[in-house]
């Protein structure tokens, strides 16, 4: 697994942890570990929530790829946060590909859009 894979990972099992109490359970996704969360299970989040977790692992992997490539960072913030048709691309190929993992998701529309991931 590459340094960007294990960042996104890192970043839904740091979002999932946060979502919920420290004893109860996501009501939406359980105790599922982020590395088994499935394109259907971000889907059925609430609006919020789902782009708080996509939003973090691409800011991630912005900041993971910033030191050694500033231009890929760059890339990544414009085509998903700055007017780019990242989110919509992105919710897009989720909704197409709903048992497929999310992070692997995420990466993979991400390359699609900055060619040097």
């Amino acid at each position: 697994m590459g340094i960007l894979s294990t960042a996104l990972l890192l970043t839904g099992v740091a979002g999932i942890a946060l979502a919920s109490t420290s004893s109860a359970q996501h009501p939406v996704i359980g105790d599922k570990p982020a590395r088994e969360l499935l394109n259907s299970d971000l889907l059925a989040l609430p609006d919020r929530e789902r782009q708080s977790w996509v939003n973090g692992a691409v800011n991630m992997a912005a900041q993971v790829v910033a030191k050694d490539r500033p231009e890929t960072a760059g890339c990544l913030l414009n085509w998903f946060i700055k007017g780019g048709d990242g989110q919509i691309k992105l919710a897009e190929i989720m909704e197409q590909y709903p048992s497929k993992q999310a992070t692997s998701t995420v990466y993979a529309v991400a390359t699609m859009a900055c060619d040097d991931l």
